[in-house]
């Protein structure tokens, strides 16, 4: 009895789904990370008739959220109201987009190898559970876009939407991404031929059109719920991208020493997710197809285009060379397109030669990322920045049922998210900043308690460590953190 193509679809699609809620089923749980709070604040606090911005302490408790474009917190904010637990929530945001770059693949070639690398994978495995724009919108917005790409040669009214929609979501989502995918869309419209170039034009300036008006009207109305001028929302939007971008691209032309510097460090961050492993694992299969069938290099094939939405955005990153956090999330929209060219190269190979090369490359990719994925899956601690770290929600809980409403704590801005209703100086909105330590040490004699990692003992912090014990206080340590709670009065 043969079975349909759409039976067999269905049914791989219906298995790679049931592994992947089995296996990040388990991470909707994990605590807030470093920066998520910051992302997730804006769109809760619009939704509960607050006004578009986030706490960032004592400091700073009326804060800028428009760091970013908005469509992150928004959608964040409105995944946070499903269920008692608004971080569980929210966290559903990256599982299904994850949920998403984990099918599209498969969908678009038929082959279920790229789903089950994802699957090995610990980058993806950490990227289902981060509530960022790289994991979020970016994934989704840059993968509906080649998914676009991938269908022009069957379906160019389909194609076109798809196009629209992700570009659209990436110019909401994230600056840096919509202008690689328009890049990238400028090299997909020359190699066109010239009777497809128009159409493939006119859907690019319509999606760039709409989705930049888009991020203008709703960033200034979004600017208006927190009384901020334009300058300050739509303009601070771009404003963030180019000084980012300008300032380290100036220091690396300073100093070279500097850049090379940067670039170690985030190629190191990449290894440290076994990241160049799963893009050698995607790549050089697909190039040794399109080397031996010459036609995948034919304009009338997706193939070469992919493989440049693929590459142009780690020759982007690396170029600039913002290392981040520590999670190298920027590299995640490298993958929709690079795994979408794998699925279709192997389509090309003969049955016996594709079940060898499947075999060949789920066997090496089982052996150099399962291990790793593995012991995340087990592991409580965070699976992206600051890997392993954990304790957040605990410590902050302790502080809780140690101090009272209104007393003053220190502590990271996710362990804040927690516990609401104390006063917070968050550490890094002044540890960084000289000119709020003299503020933040006239503070000490009200501190009620410190929640901080071993590495911070020292400096400003170890100022308001040691004032606090001398008034008398109880340590505790809780995970990767220690607290210290003074005594009650």
């Amino acid at each position: 009895m043969t079975v349909s193509r759409t039976t067999r679809l269905t049914f791989l699609v219906c298995f790679v789904s049931a592994l992947y809620f089995l296996t990040r089923a388990g991470n909707l749980g994990r605590d807030l990370a470093s920066e998520e709070a910051v992302f997730l604040m804006p769109g809760r606090f619009l939704l509960e008739g607050r006004g578009y911005y986030f706490d960032w302490g004592v400091f700073d408790p009326h804060s800028n959220a428009f760091h970013k474009p908005p469509l992150t917190s928004l959608l964040l904010g409105l995944f946070s109201f499903i269920g008692h637990d608004s971080v569980a929530g929210a966290r559903l945001l990256p599982f299904l987009v994850g949920l998403g770059a984990c099918l599209m693949p498969l969908v678009t070639a038929e082959s279920s190898v790229p789903s089950l690398l994802v699957l090995m994978s610990p980058f993806f495995y950490g990227a289902a559970s981060h509530m960022q724009t790289d994991p979020t919108v970016g994934l989704l917005g840059y993968g509906l876009a080649c998914w676009g790409i991938a269908r022009i040669p069957r379906s160019n009214a389909y194609a076109q939407g798809l196009l629209i929609v992700g570009i659209v979501f990436l110019w909401l989502g994230k600056v840096e991404s919509a202008v690689i995918m328009s890049t990238v869309i400028f090299v997909g419209i020359i190699w066109q031929p010239s009777g497809n170039r128009m159409s493939l034009f006119k859907a690019a300036a319509l999606s760039t059109a709409v989705g930049v008006s888009l991020l203008v009207f709703v960033s200034w109305i979004l600017g208006r719920t927190a009384s901020l001028p334009f300058n300050e929302s739509v303009a601070n939007v771009f404003q963030t991208v180019t000084r980012v971008t300008t300032s380290t691209l100036a220091a690396h032309a300073s100093n070279a020493n500097a850049g090379i510097h940067e670039r170690a460090l985030l190629l190191r961050y990449a290894l440290d997710f076994k990241v160049p492993h799963l893009f050698v694992l995607c790549l050089v299969p697909a190039l040794v197809v399109m080397a031996r069938y010459r036609h995948l290099w034919s304009r009338q094939r997706p193939h070469a285009v992919l493989l440049v939405a693929a590459i142009m955005p780690v020759a982007a990153y690396m170029a600039v060379s913002y290392s981040g956090d520590g999670f190298p999330r920027y590299f995640l929209i490298a993958f929709p397109p690079l795994l979408m060219l794998l699925g279709l190269c192997l389509q090309e190979l003969s049955q016996t030669w594709r079940i060898l090369a499947s075999i060949l490359l789920l066997g090496v990719g089982a052996a150099m990322m399962m291990p790793q994925t593995l012991q995340a899956i087990h592991a409580p601690g965070s699976p992206t920045v600051f890997r392993g770290e954990e304790g957040t929600r605990q410590s902050a809980l302790l502080i809780a049922s140690l101090t009272k409403p209104g007393d003053l704590v220190v502590g990271p801005d996710n362990a804040a998210y927690y516990v609401r209703d104390r006063r917070w100086m968050v550490d890094d909105s002044f540890l960084p900043y000289p000119a709020l330590h003299a503020r933040a040490l006239a503070m000490a004699p009200e501190l009620r308690a410190v929640m901080f990692k071993a590495d911070q003992n020292q400096g400003v912090m170890g100022q308001l460590i040691e004032a606090i014990e001398r008034s008398g206080a109880t340590l505790y340590k809780v995970g990767s953190y220690e607290v210290v709670v003074a005594r009650p009065h």
